[in-house]
């Protein structure tokens, strides 16, 4: 820096026999209206569109426009753009963030404070009601025992003697060896010999416990005996109303059309009724439907 300014923030000197020395001595009135009480009111890339003069801003790492070389320096507007390098310890107050700027050997970072002291410990509080003396039979009632999730049981199922943990219904029934309801299958075999007359009844069955029915009737199968001469198809009721079919190719392929999962309660009825249109050749069939109760 040229002798005839200050080291740090370039206040320029008066010389002897200096033509104009107000010129001198109002820039450094300016520069120190800058750094007397540092203000800036952000730190950004991008030139404000239209400053007032004596604001001030920290210029980024990446600048643009008018700022373009000038990246980490002080941008300070008065009538037009003068730029300040800053200095290891440089400090600004930003107006935008609310907050110190330090400048140190990574940049500019937001300067922290140091923390401030622990504050006083606050009044103890009011002592807690006295517990039981001690356990003896039947003191510990449900309010004391740890708290369960929804749908569990009290017991144990890891191996020797411990605590108690809350047990899952699927761990229950394995501990009860009892299967989940719903999951125990159930077979309806039947076998309808000889030949048929148009919508007989070839089997009619009640319910004595809920049973489901699954889509499709997955796992069921059939058995013909004596193949149509063309497509047979046998209708499935519930209570008189048609909820499937079976239909039989002249193959003696069975495809059963069954389009949602069906719940038979008890005391419902499901019935197997012939075809409408009779075929006099189809005879000894044999129909297994699955499900689960």
């Amino acid at each position: 820096m040229s002798s005839n300014y200050t080291t740090r923030i370039a206040l320029p000197y008066l010389a002897v026999a200096q033509a104009q020395k107000e010129l001198a001595h109002n820039e450094a009135l300016n520069i120190l209206d800058i750094f007397v009480q540092p203000v800036v009111q952000a730190m950004q890339n991008t030139p404000p569109i239209a400053p007032t003069s004596g604001q001030a801003w920290i210029v980024g790492s990446s600048p643009s426009g008018v700022w373009a070389s000038h990246a980490d320096s002080m941008a300070y507007y008065l009538s037009g753009w003068f730029y300040y390098s800053p200095f290891l310890g440089m400090k600004f107050y930003s107006v935008a963030d609310d907050a110190d700027y330090a400048y140190g050997s990574t940049g500019w970072n937001i300067s922290v404070g140091a923390q401030g002291p622990t504050g006083a410990t606050g009044a103890t509080g009011a002592t807690g009601a006295t517990g039981p003396a001690g356990l003896s039979a039947d003191m510990v009632t449900n309010t004391y025992l740890a708290n369960m999730v929804t749908g569990t049981i009290k017991g144990r199922v890891a191996a020797g003697t411990g605590d108690p943990s809350d047990l899952t219904a699927a761990q229950v029934r394995t501990l009860l060896n009892v299967a989940e309801i719903g999951s125990t299958p159930v077979d309806f075999t039947m076998f309808f010999p000889g030949t048929y007359t148009a919508s007989q009844i070839l089997a009619k069955l009640k319910m004595i416990r809920e049973i489901v029915l699954p889509a499709s009737l997955t796992g069921s199968v059939a058995d013909i005996g004596i193949n149509p001469a063309a497509t047979a198809v046998l209708s499935i009721l519930q209570n008189n109303t048609e909820i499937g079919t079976a239909s039989i190719s002249t193959a003696g392929v069975v495809t059963f059309t069954f389009t949602a999962e069906i719940t038979l309660a008890a005391g419902d009825i499901l019935k197997i009724l012939a075809p409408a249109s009779i075929d006099a050749t189809l005879a000894n069939v044999s129909l297994s439907l699955t499900g689960v109760r």
